[in-house]
């Protein structure tokens, strides 16, 4: 009997080993005397960091009428308006050196990139990493510099060594997520490293991480859609329109517009044409409304139906001015919408139309 004390520490000591071995992670931190301001900018980065910019800009805001000054917030707020952007990025610059090492590193890194001053971009980030070897989302931060380099392997690392620390790291799985998923204008590998397993490992990862988020089905749906699967992508580009009503996200209008664009892709206009409607039904911005409705024109330029893409463009005319674009803007807005007219007549044959509509670009 006096062995077993014994035997029950020599059994717990590999658990308290491990136990004791295992990093925790450590949240880069924020410079603020206002609680419920650190607390809105928390909220806020993580929409941030999942593509649901009108969230995140209210959340900022929020933050900011709390406490002006707050670093991060100025930095980060998905501002459009280039002025009131400019003004943001100015005092996050401005009071960079009020705040902690990382937020000074953080500034550094943005006006390096900015600047187009990658090399720098590395430098700093490396240096967050010193400074922050247990912050899992330092590694991602590290991880984004080296694929802005292209230095692909170096980023795999340091996105991995972020998932050693954290496995819900959305940073690091997005991050190699866009090494294998075309998402926009993201840094790919190249062709021949690119593979649909990691695609679907990192994706599927996002999803793990944070299932309420639209953009995490959006992403596992591209690579369907990459791989030409168009059935096994529709279920999750669903998932992804179903996720955003339940959760009210603002990504809904683009939820729709990717269904859209996978309907299309896979034969079914009709469907395309429906998801269209409701994308550009929820539109906020005028310049978006045009954009849906010229994919919606194209989407019968697809099937030779030349006049069902001047019905729309007809449409689409009879509404422009009132959508509340600038003199300028309204002007090249009407050019797009007269170029695909022109389109729709020219593969019609309809020459002289197609001229007038040509000329109307001027």
């Amino acid at each position: 009997m006096k062995s077993f004390p014994r035997i029950i520490i020599a059994l717990f000591i590999p658990y308290w080993i491990i136990s004791c071995s295992k990093t925790v992670d450590v949240a880069l931190p924020i410079t603020s005397s206002n609680e419920k301001a650190l607390e809105s900018y928390n909220q806020g980065y993580n929409y941030f960091t999942q593509n649901e910019a009108l969230e995140a800009k209210n959340l900022f805001e929020q933050a900011l009428s709390l406490d002006p000054d707050l670093i991060l917030a100025n930095l980060y707020v998905p501002e459009t308006d280039p002025n009131k952007r400019k003004n943001y990025r100015d005092r996050a610059i401005a009071n960079k050196n009020n705040g902690n090492e990382a937020e000074k590193l953080r500034v550094d890194i943005w006006v390096a990139n900015r600047d187009g001053r990658l090399k720098d971009v590395v430098y700093f980030a490396e240096e967050l990493v010193k400074k922050y070897p247990n912050s899992s989302e330092a590694y991602a931060v590290l991880g984004d510099a080296y694929t802005s380099m292209q230095n692909f392997d170096g980023a795999i690392a340091q996105y991995n060594k972020a998932l050693s620390i954290n496995s819900e790291q959305y940073l690091a799985w997005s991050g190699l997520a866009f090494h294998q998923v075309n998402v926009g204008n993201n840094i790919l590998l190249p062709k021949e490293k690119q593979t649909k397993m990691l695609a679907l490992k990192y994706t599927k990862g996002m999803v793990k991480a944070r299932p309420s988020a639209p953009f995490s089905y959006q992403l596992r749906a591209n690579v369907e859609r990459q791989y030409s699967d168009f059935n096994a992508a529709k279920p999750l580009y669903q998932k992804m329109v179903d996720v955003a009503e339940e959760t009210g996200s603002s990504s809904l209008g683009n939820a729709h517009n990717v269904l859209a664009h996978n309907y299309l892709f896979g034969g079914d206009a009709e469907m395309a044409r429906e998801h269209y409607d409701k994308a550009i039904a929820l539109a906020k911005r005028p310049v978006v409304v045009v954009g849906l409705s010229i994919y919606k024109i194209q989407s019968y330029l697809f099937q030779n139906d030349y006049e069902g893409a001047l019905g729309v463009a007809q449409n689409l005319d009879n509404k422009i001015d009132a959508l509340g674009f600038t003199e300028v803007s309204l002007n090249q807005q009407k050019a797009r919408v007269e170029f695909m007219r022109f389109l729709a007549y020219a593969q019609n044959q309809q020459k002289e139309e197609a001229y007038s509509a040509l000329n109307a670009r001027k």
